[in-house]
């Protein structure tokens, strides 16, 4: 698989030719190999990007819709803390257009999130974290945390129970591999519901269109590196498992 091999040509008899037409061969493949992985990344940013915004505007059209209703119940603070929990929120979504930032800034990403949510949902759940101090630093997705716990409390809790509970679990298991567990206490999903979110039909019909997106975009992204099951039961709640294999610790 290493074209950049190249035969030192001595002679100028037909093993000398057929040498120089092996490094020719060699340098065209070269060549070829270089073009098609630029394209294949282009064509993977792409669709990421795609992605991306096709999460954000949900999650934006649902805090506008509750900073207008503050509003119009004249909660002024409240509707600051929202907006300003927006802006810390972005703030590290941007991230200077990396795709990749750490998961101490994931969790301050959700803690924002969730703050927003538990001002338009009235306290309706709690959510407990525990995180392996020795892996704050570990870089993974970006935006691959907050669009699960959205899931969970819209199709999950939300309407359902005032006594939900959002647990998040990221332990170490390796030298660079980790174990991502995210638990709620909400409705949960029939099998065919399931398979529904999980294979984007749902999403078509606007519902949990976050978790098939955050799934796919795990996928690209990590390919063999990544593995991720989803149990759930109706009444029962949900709970989603993910190991990672990271690239930078």
């Amino acid at each position: 698989g290493d074209f950049s091999l190249q035969i030192p040509i001595k002679s100028k008899d037909e093993i000398g030719v057929i040498s120089q037409a092996f490094n020719e061969m060699c340098e065209r493949l070269n060549s070829y190999i270089s073009e098609v992985y630029a394209a294949e990344i282009q064509r993977k940013n792409a669709e990421l990007n795609a992605l991306q915004t096709q999460i954000d505007p949900h999650f934006l059209y649902n805090t506008f819709d509750s900073i207008k209703a503050l509003f119009v119940l004249k909660r002024y603070d409240d509707a600051y803390a929202m907006i300003d929990a927006l802006s810390r929120f972005y703030k590290i979504n941007l991230s200077k257009g990396d795709d990749f930032i750490t998961i101490e800034k994931n969790l301050v990403m959700l803690k924002s999130y969730i703050d927003i949510q538990q001002m338009r949902f009235g306290g309706e759940f709690e959510y407990i974290y525990s995180v392996d101090p020795e892996i704050m630093q570990w870089k993974i997705l970006k935006f691959a945390l907050q669009p699960l716990v959205e899931n969970a409390i819209n199709h999950g809790i939300h309407g359902f129970t005032t006594e939900g509970i959002i647990n998040l679990d990221i332990v170490r298991t390796g030298e660079k591999s980790l174990k991502i567990t995210l638990m709620d206490n909400g409705r949960g999903m029939s099998k065919e519901a399931l398979k529904k979110a999980i294979s984007g039909e749902e999403g078509r019909n606007g519902k949990s269109f976050g978790l098939f997106a955050t799934l796919h975009r795990l996928q690209y992204c990590y390919g063999d590196r990544i593995w991720w099951s989803i149990e759930s039961e109706e009444n029962g709640g949900t709970t989603i498992i993910m190991k990672i294999e990271v690239e930078e610790c």
